[in-house]
């Protein structure tokens, strides 16, 4: 099985398609991003801009490249990540991604994953990209 790796940093205008509440200061943004949906692998992150001075990175939760888009989980920690969890369908956000390295996961036929907090939202996608290609998983949270 070969993956898709991006290793260039792009710059990307995403639009917010939907802010989904999951829990009270936690909510799930899903973005237009095709690049990034058709070349993200789990374990990446992007850095997205808000109202302050830098970006904040954010683990990639989702990605349908058929779809052309990506979700991230937020939890509300200040004022930036508050910024990104109030952004409305319809509004733009300035991505960097995706970034970081990824999981190595060729030759993996079974996989036990173990997060926490904000840790949910990449092994999310992690657990979608293990089914989609038939590994076993076990998931600890």
């Amino acid at each position: 099985m070969e993956m898709k790796k991006h290793t260039t940093q792009i710059e990307h205008i995403a639009t917010v398609l939907e802010n989904e509440t999951l829990a009270p200061g936690v909510v799930m943004l899903t973005l237009d991003t095709p690049l990034i949906a058709t070349t993200a692998i789990p374990g990446q992150f992007v850095h997205v801009t808000c109202n302050q001075y830098l970006r904040r990175p954010l683990g990639i939760a989702g990605a349908d490249p058929q779809a052309g888009t990506m979700q991230v989980g937020i939890q509300i920690k200040g004022e930036g990540t508050r910024d990104l969890a109030s952004r409305r369908k319809g509004e733009t956000l300035s991505v960097l991604g995706p970034l970081g390295s990824g999981f190595e996961l060729d030759g993996v036929e079974a996989l036990i994953a173990v997060a926490g907090g904000t840790g949910l939202f990449p092994l999310s996608f992690l657990l979608e990209y293990a089914k989609q290609r038939g590994m076993r998983i076990a998931a600890f949270c």
